[in-house]
């Protein structure tokens, strides 16, 4: 569990990054943030990772105050996804960078196959080969991903992973959060697409005026259309669908389907 106290962030210029936020984050969760642009989401984020160090508050992950720990120990636990991945690539080849991110695991017997596992589950066995940059932004941050499995993260947090993504890849990344969550990981990611929360995510934070407005579950979010409008978002198109037909909510495809299968 992550357990966030009071926690508040300001700029050198005396910008205003995050102001008193205070939740609990559940071990193997989902949960996605959102909020408009410039309402403290990202400010949030690298609080967690370590990149930002907060005037007041507390990051309790397992009864340990993270604040006190390095970004190199705290990436012992908290894998992070950048928006620009290439920040983050080093190595001459796709696989060096999984087998690089495996070097610290205490079963070495067994690298072979976790490097082709890893591979699959992020599509990337047929341009293991290639150059990190010489692949597309979709592919490199399914790397980053894939190099948080192969370090065993808990925890995952990805920065707008969707964006800029084409169809096929939207799809690709729907799967490998699927096989996160099965994993028992904890996936945190900042969004704007409602359409992919509502498929993926089953909680949410809404961060408005450098403060957290809402946590719970995104069902509870879309029952009461005022608690996303604060966040300055409509109902995602699913949701949207089942009311306008008078249904009960729904907030995934398999339930629209599941719902009519009933009738």
């Amino acid at each position: 569990m992550i357990k966030i106290e009071h926690l508040s962030y300001h700029y050198s210029n005396g910008e205003q990054g995050i102001n008193d936020i205070s939740i609990e984050i559940n071990s193997s969760t989902s949960l996605a943030i959102i909020g408009p642009n410039g309402s403290g989401k990202s400010t949030f984020i690298k609080c967690l990772m370590g990149i930002l160090k907060p005037q007041r508050g507390s990051i309790i992950l397992n009864n340990q105050n993270i604040n006190k720990l390095s970004i190199t120990q705290r990436s012992q636990h908290i894998g992070f996804v950048f928006q620009d991945p290439k920040e983050q690539l080093f190595k001459s080849t796709i696989e060096q960078e999984i087998r690089f991110a495996l070097r610290k695991r205490k079963d070495q017997k067994d690298i072979e196959s976790q490097v082709e596992t890893i591979l699959e589950c992020c599509s990337l066995t047929s341009h293991r080969s290639k150059h990190p940059y010489d692949v597309s932004i979709t592919q490199q941050k399914f790397i980053l991903i894939g190099c948080a499995l192969g370090m065993n993260q808990d925890i995952i947090i990805m920065d707008e992973p969707t964006s800029g993504m084409d169809y096929k890849g939207i799809k690709q990344l729907a799967k490998i959060v699927e096989f996160l969550k099965k994993e028992k990981k904890t996936i945190i990611m900042v969004s704007h697409d409602l359409d992919f929360i509502s498929e993926h995510f089953e909680n949410v934070m809404i961060i408005n005026h450098h403060q957290c407005i809402y946590q719970g579950t995104f069902k509870d979010a879309c029952r009461d259309e005022t608690v996303l409008s604060q966040g300055e978002y409509k109902l995602p198109d699913i949701a949207r669908l089942s009311l306008m037909a008078k249904h009960q909510l729904c907030t995934t495809h398999q339930e629209w389907i599941e719902l009519w299968k009933k009738r």
